[in-house]
């Protein structure tokens, strides 16, 4: 019989269905309230590249936007170099103006009269040099961040080998980088309607550690009379909101630190009667070569 653990770090009981724990991102499916406010470079930090460069370009453009409205209010008249006979023109040059004092590349063709309108520009070029150090530190830190590209297959498969089930997933190092001594953990998630309550279950994997992580690795869980799948079919599956949440850590030679990767499965990606395809063969000069776009390649038993 299949022991429970509770030191998985999840709460089991619930007052209503709960959903998915791990997205299939590796990102928690929780929503905090109250408490301090998130930290704003943390934030920045995690965003993918297209939110980061977006937010950046916004923040670039509405600071400037700002800063060419108080020119435009201080009279473009103080902007010497500005054509005053045309009002949307006028404005558009102090928008122009207020990007080089910004960036403090400063051509000259344009340049503050009086009091108000260099005091505003002094104001302006310090903000530009610490907003781009800002966003200099912010790119650092996320090329220089630790982000594995680790590439799970689609689905679970349950293979049936001989008179018994066995579980499989792989992975794949899609880098060229070199993981060392990897090692995996798996959780299973089992909700019970009855009584509100999901249980977890540690499932025994036939190698949980390998030494070097060259090409895919399959996870094979055996379905035993000690699994806690053992007895269970594919409708219990389905009824029981089944989730399998994975752990993978590893030694990554580029970060020189150690790594985790989370991920998880649903019960809408467990397959039956289905065994993966190989994904790597041998070309003639005796090259093992591995396809990466058939992780997720299988057939039927």
């Amino acid at each position: 019989m299949a022991k429970k653990i509770s030191d998985s770090g999840i709460n089991e009981k619930f007052q209503s269905r709960p959903k998915r724990i791990i997205e299939k991102d590796g990102s928690f499916n929780i929503i905090k309230k109250g408490g301090a406010p998130r930290n704003l470079y943390q934030q920045l930090i995690a965003m993918n590249w297209p939110r980061f460069f977006f937010t950046t370009l916004m923040f670039y453009l509405g600071v400037n936007l700002v800063f060419a409205c108080a020119y435009f209010v201080i009279g473009v008249e103080y902007l010497n170099g500005v054509p005053e006979d045309r009002p949307l023109a006028g404005f558009l040059y102090c928008f122009f103006f207020s990007v080089q004092t910004f960036t403090t590349v400063g051509y000259g063709a344009i340049h503050p009269v009086g009091l108000l309108a260099n005091a505003v520009a002094t104001i302006e070029a310090m903000f530009g040099l610490m907003g781009f150090a800002l966003i200099t530190g912010l790119l650092y830190g996320k090329f220089s961040r630790p982000d594995s590209k680790l590439k799970f297959s689609e689905n679970v498969l349950f293979h049936k080998e001989g008179d018994k089930y066995e579980m499989h997933f792989q992975m794949i190092n899609a880098r060229d980088t070199l993981i060392i001594e990897p090692s995996v953990r798996v959780l299973l998630k089992l909700y019970h309607h009855k009584k509100k309550l999901r249980n977890f279950y540690n499932l025994d994997l036939r190698i949980s550690k390998i030494m070097f992580f060259p090409t895919n690795w399959r996870i094979v869980h055996e379905i035993t009379e000690k699994s806690p799948l053992y007895s269970l079919k594919e409708e219990d599956l389905i009824d029981m909101d089944v989730e399998i949440i994975i752990l993978f850590q590893g030694y990554d030679e580029s970060f020189n630190q150690q790594i985790y990767v989370t991920h998880s499965y649903g019960d809408e990606q467990i397959l039956w009667n289905k065994h993966f395809l190989p994904s790597y063969n041998t070309d003639e000069d005796g090259n093992t070569v591995l396809d990466m776009e058939t992780i997720d390649a299988f057939e039927n038993d």
